[in-house]
């Protein structure tokens, strides 16, 4: 039932669906808690706008037993992950080369 999206550190769920958008309207994707990583889920295809998008991301969540706060403890991790990630290639960047 939650195969693949459980922390067995934590007991926890590890993985949650969200929305983003794109160019052409919104997609689903996958982030992992505590990382950068996002995993487009191209088999759900494009939506209109994004609410669409977040709709049917919250009901894949519930499929796999994870509530509203759940979820978006881990889309927030992620999305600090990220935040952090981005900032230090920025420093690293900026660093002059020797």
């Amino acid at each position: 039932m939650n195969a693949g999206y459980i922390d067995a550190r934590t007991s926890g769920p590890r993985s949650a669906f969200t929305a983003i958008n794109v160019e052409d309207g919104a997609v689903v994707v996958r982030v992992q808690k505590d990382t950068s990583e996002v995993c487009p889920q191209n088999e759900y295809g494009r939506f209109e706008t994004w609410t669409q998008a977040q709709s049917f991301a919250t009901l894949l969540n519930q499929r796999y037993g994870l509530g509203f706060m759940e979820a978006q403890y881990i889309v927030v991790s992620a999305s600090l992950a990220a935040a952090t990630s981005r900032e230090q290639k920025s420093r690293h960047s900026a660093l002059p080369s020797s």
